[in-house]
């Protein structure tokens, strides 16, 4: 399920995408691996293909995937970090690939905000740590564009102040936050200058 998150990052930037898939719980160290070409067609009748390499290691090969890895890298071409699983900052394979990486990126629709939060906090910590990024917050872009358009006019501006209530609406079953809806908050809130906190497991503003 990972796979389009990846392809996405790569639909129109050429790359070589190396997908890894950990199982360090496995009792039997095994490493497989295959290897294809992926290809996209942009609106210009464009054809962008990338590489991807897809690695299944198991067992103790698992805590060793980070030197594999990094030998598939090209020296001369810049390296994101796109780490889909739970973020555990302290996991030396996480911290082998980072330091590998001009930058980590993250999506909180398949972890959560919290990582999030943890994983700036991380990068935060010491000089020398690549920036860090979510693709849930990118794709809100086309949100927070609308919502601030309403305010684009002159005469509009003033009633942005006033504004003391605002009701989001999320797709989807359950009563969990989706973290796209929690950045869109917490976003909204910090425009308007509300104070946003978290109360029994919800975001409030």
């Amino acid at each position: 399920r990972y796979v389009s998150v990846v392809d996405e990052v790569t639909k129109n930037i050429p790359a070589r995408a190396v997908l890894l898939s950990l199982s360090p719980e496995g009792r039997d160290a095994r490493l497989e691996a295959d290897v294809s070409a992926v290809c996209s067609l942009d609106g210009d009748r464009r054809t962008t293909c990338s590489e991807r390499i897809r690695l299944w290691a198991e067992g103790s090969l698992s805590d060793r995937m980070a030197s594999a890895v990094a030998g598939l890298l090209e020296p001369e071409l810049p390296t994101a970090l796109v780490w889909l699983g739970r973020v555990r900052v302290d996991d030396g394979v996480f911290l082998g690939l980072a330091g590998e990486s001009a930058r980590v990126l993250l999506d909180t629709e398949y972890t959560s905000v919290q990582s999030l939060v943890h994983l700036v906090q991380w990068a935060g910590a010491a000089s020398g740590r690549p920036p860090v990024a979510d693709l849930s917050w990118t794709r809100l872009g086309a949100w927070r564009e609308l919502a601030a358009r309403f305010f684009d006019e002159g005469p509009m501006l003033p009633f942005a102040s006033h504004v003391r209530r605002v009701r989001v609406l999320q797709a989807g079953e359950g009563t969990v936050v989706g973290s796209q809806a929690a950045l869109f908050v917490g976003w909204l809130g910090s425009r308007l200058g509300w104070r946003t906190r978290v109360i029994g497991g919800a975001l409030r503003v």
